[in-house]
């Protein structure tokens, strides 16, 4: 009876020590888990923190060209409005030098100065010597005839048949 209590004393001592790794093992592991969830939490914030500032900065961006877009729409009516005014006035000259200067991308301050500027420059500029191209028969045989009464719009195909744009071509 002693050898069996003895036996049993054995088998309840293994037991105790294998429960007792498992729990060591087990408390290892929550220590193991503890440490890669802080790991973890801190990196989900770190990544949070940027997505912030990339969308405090993306924020501002917008905020910038919303701010540009506004400033951009208060121009053109601004320029819409004087342009307007010159029409109705009847002074078409002033409302001509003011379309094409800010068509240039001149300031308002500035628009008979830029025209000035590209007046001179027409004027300096050397005529281009005309080339001087005769039909060919072929062409002017397979060319469709053109009508008169039918004005040809400036960017619209040439009715020669070329191809090109009426500015470029006749």
């Amino acid at each position: 009876m002693v050898a069996e209590s003895a036996t049993a004393l054995a088998e309840v001592n293994a037991l105790l020590a294998t429960e007792t790794r498992r729990a060591d093992d087990t408390e290892r592991a929550a220590v193991d888990v503890a440490a890669k969830l802080k790991l973890l939490a801190a990196h989900v914030i770190a990544v949070g923190e940027v997505a912030g500032r990339e969308q405090a900065q993306q924020a501002e961006r917008l905020h910038a060209a919303e701010a540009k877009l506004a400033e951009l729409e208060k121009a053109q009516a601004d320029d819409a409005a004087h342009l307007t005014d010159l029409i109705e006035s009847n002074r078409m000259a002033e409302a001509i030098t003011f379309f094409a200067g800010r068509v240039l991308g001149a300031s308002p301050d500035n628009i008979e100065q830029v025209l000035d500027t590209l007046a001179d420059q027409k004027v300096q500029a050397s005529p281009e010597p005309a080339i001087s191209v005769s039909p060919s028969p072929v062409l002017t045989e397979l060319a469709p005839p053109l009508p008169t009464n039918v004005k040809v719009g400036r960017n619209e195909p040439c009715p020669c048949g070329s191809g090109k744009k009426y500015k470029r071509c006749c």
